[in-house]
């Protein structure tokens, strides 16, 4: 007999498709991105490679 929702008595959760995050993949998201001789951090500091504060980015 094929499944169908008649036929199934379990309640499907969708476990598959819920999104996995690999431990540590999202590190690189809180990290500063180089630019030129300066830092840009996700917070808007921006500051230069030895870590002194320029200002804030827009």
């Amino acid at each position: 007999m094929p499944i169908s929702n008649a036929s199934s008595r379990a309640i499907y959760d969708g476990a598959e498709l819920r999104a996995h995050v690999r431990p540590g993949s999202q590190v690189a998201f809180s990290l500063p991105s180089r630019v030129g001789n300066r830092l840009h951090f996700p917070d808007g500091r921006v500051t230069d490679l030895q870590g002194n504060y320029i200002g804030r980015s827009a």
